[in-house]
């Protein structure tokens, strides 16, 4: 009997133990809306155990599958802060269980809802954005502060590249400004909210950014450059990633020119047009020189002006010597020195007008230079030449030949060729005059081809064409010649047209001439007309009339008298005395 009632007591003990023991979730348990990465209290109430140690799970589809949270976690108070994961669900469920009696669990009476409170729309992957645009990064937001840092990175082991701080925004929107940047294929962007770094999202893939071409803005086409001149190539530095190649092209694109191959990305490059090829057909082309694919040329060709260039073209003209002739020319703005040549043989040989002459003016200005034409071309086959001094490669020719004839204002008559004159005697020199002369003339004489001019009588007026001129005494001279020319217009000119000849007039001795007696061993003085001699002087004496000579002296000064100290021996009434030019003792007086 005491047996029975023990057991049942003891049943009813069991029983009693068994209904204590009891958990109930209190949160979340319903309804609820968490978000990802945020920290949330699960609670429940425990009662009648004697183990605190809990394992808690949740579930994404209603309670089909469950995921750990916890394992063998010690509670003293029923709690435990969830950190929440990356998830997204509308059918949440937590789940309690004590981990020493299995069979003690509780899970939330309803569905709850996390949801992640950032979520990229895009670029999200597969889109391709173009550098130096505009794209509008898009996402969904719930539950954050609203103030979001954008980032975005090249590759997927590159770091992050910050878009934006702290940017207050309700909407999800953001206008990014695509940098310019080479072909990058795995990009991603990133958003997460400032206030809680763990509350953000990543593209699902990766998108491509793609550079946009280089823009120029100078010379673009149509513009007029002067060659040899520097100026300011320009482009929009934003549209480039890479320092900048330069070329030029003279041929409307056939063929390219490097002007600069990685010059710094700062919008503008100082160029100097070629001195050479003028054309218009030029183009610029510019390139990144990471890639020279990625390029933008001058919309249209625009002009580079030649340096120099001959604006008439010298057709029916015919002109005299002496005549002034304008050479006309266009030339660049940076160019201001500049040689002259003229040609009578339709270019195949040139003679020099003038060279490094200065002459201002602008490109569009027409310069002169007057060419006072010699008096010595005839020819129907001139053409004229300028040339740029400091880039005298640079040149332009007349288009046509033209016609210089001599002017013949002044013609010399005589001597013209073929006299010969008398040293120390008077010719008297003629030529025939035009009106267009001063009247007031220059006349020299040369007396070998190559010889320099002598000048017989400067600024001679006179109407009738004669000078009277004291023919030099000097030796023999074969190849002489008469210049005559206005004193005013050096350029109106006559020379002989062959030459004559000069031959020097014989000595005068004028003491002792004969007759007189002199004493042997004195002194006197041998004189004779110094203008008849034209080297020093040979003075000689005879004491037999001229049969033998001796040597008085062979060289001395021409000054007209020498002293001779008669012989103190041999008197006689047979003395002679004899006197010539030291360079010719041919020509002599007796």
């Amino acid at each position: 009997m005491k047996k029975t009632l023990l057991l049942i007591t003891f049943t009813i003990l069991l029983f009693n133990y068994a209904k204590a023991q009891n958990v109930t979730i209190t949160n979340p348990n319903g309804g609820e809306i968490f978000y990802s990465c945020e920290e949330q209290l699960i609670s429940w109430n425990a009662s009648g155990l004697s183990s605190d140690l809990w394992n808690l799970d949740y579930s994404l589809d209603g309670g089909i599958i469950w995921t750990s949270i916890a394992s063998n976690y010690l509670s003293a108070n029923d709690t435990f802060l969830w950190t929440i994961p990356f998830i997204e669900s509308e059918t949440v469920l937590v789940r309690v269980i004590n981990a020493v009696d299995t069979n003690v669990l509780d899970t939330s009476d309803a569905f709850f809802s996390i949801r992640i409170p950032v979520e990229i729309t895009s670029p999200n992957g597969g889109e391709t954005l173009v550098g130096n645009t505009t794209h509008t990064i898009t996402w969904n937001a719930s539950g954050t502060s609203n103030n979001y840092t954008i980032q975005y990175r090249l590759a997927e082991s590159g770091s992050w590249i910050t878009i934006v701080n702290n940017y207050s925004t309700t909407v999800g929107t953001y206008n990014w400004d695509v940098p310019q940047l080479s072909l990058r294929e795995n990009c991603r962007i990133r958003i997460y909210d400032s206030q809680e770094f763990c509350k953000q999202d990543v593209s699902d893939n990766v998108f491509t950014m793609i550079p946009t071409p280089p823009v120029l803005t100078y010379p673009n086409g149509g513009e007029i450059l002067d060659s040899g001149c520097a100026y300011t190539i320009q482009w929009d530095s934003s549209t480039l990633y890479t320092s900048v190649r330069l070329d030029y092209s003279s041929d409307n694109g056939i063929t390219w020119n490097t002007i600069v191959n990685g010059t710094s990305n700062d919008g503008s490059y100082s160029w100097s047009t070629p001195n050479s090829l003028p054309t218009s057909n030029y183009l610029i082309r510019i390139s990144n020189i990471g890639d020279i694919s990625l390029l933008d040329t001058s919309d249209s060709t625009f002009i580079v002006k030649p340096m120099v260039e001959l604006t008439d073209d010298f057709s029916s003209i015919s002109t005299n010597g002496c005549d002034a002739l304008p050479i006309n020319f266009r030339a660049s703005t940076c160019e201001s020195r500049f040689n002259f040549y003229y040609s009578t043989d339709d270019g195949a040989t040139w003679n020099a007008i003038a060279t490094n002459r200065s002459i201002s003016g602008t490109s569009a200005s027409i310069r002169t230079y007057n060419w006072n034409i010699p008096n010595t071309i005839d020819s129907n086959t001139v053409r004229v030449k300028v040339s740029a001094y400091y880039h005298t490669e640079n040149e332009s020719i007349s288009a046509n030949a033209f016609t210089i004839s001599p002017s013949n204002h002044i013609t010399v008559t005589s001597p013209n060729g073929g006299e010969t004159l008398v040293g120390n005697t008077s010719h008297t020199i003629t030529w025939n005059a035009s009106g267009n002369t001063s009247n007031s003339y220059t006349i020299q004489y040369r007396t070998s081809e190559t010889g320099s001019w002598s000048t017989i009588v400067s600024n001679y007026t006179t109407v009738g064409g004669t000078y009277n001129w004291n023919v030099p005494q000097l030796s023999l001279r074969e190849n002489c010649r008469i210049r005559v020319f206005d004193a005013q217009q050096s350029c109106k000119e006559d020379i002989s047209d062959a030459v004559f000849t000069i031959t020097p007039a014989a000595p005068v001795l004028t003491y002792p001439n004969g007759g007189e007696t002199l004493d042997s061993g004195c002194a006197y003085n041998i004189q004779w007309d110094s203008s008849t001699l034209y080297t020093s002087v040979r003075l000689d004496y005879s004491s037999d009339n001229g049969i033998t000579w001796n040597t008085i002296v062979n060289g001395t000064s021409n000054d007209g008298s020498y002293s001779w100290s008669t012989p103190n021996s041999l008197p006689t009434s047979n003395y002679l005395i004899r006197i010539s030019n030291i360079g010719n003792t041919t020509l002599l007086d007796t």
